[in-house]
């Protein structure tokens, strides 16, 4: 159960990010990945290119920033890579 000022807090979230509420677990988990990701990162991102789903247990979201871009595929990774050498 969620108590009422975080429940505050992930409304909000919601309503920016223009979506619906799921469950309490999955909004709760959106929520925090998208907070402590947007400290880090300033631009513009989907919470769900960094939440791990059922995928990982204990691990709710994964975000790699690499020279103030936010690496969602491997691909991205490579082409990173090659534009080092």
């Amino acid at each position: 159960m969620i108590d009422k000022i975080t429940r505050s807090f992930i409304n909000d979230f919601l309503k920016n990010q223009e979506s619906e509420a799921t469950n309490d677990s999955k909004d709760f988990e959106d929520f925090v990945n998208f907070s402590i990701v947007s400290k880090e990162f300033k631009s513009n991102f989907s919470v769900e290119n960094i939440s791990t789903g059922n995928s990982a247990i204990g691990i709710d979201g994964t975000a790699i920033i690499v020279n103030g871009k936010l690496v969602t595929s491997t691909q991205e990774i490579e082409d990173l890579v090659l534009g080092f050498r």
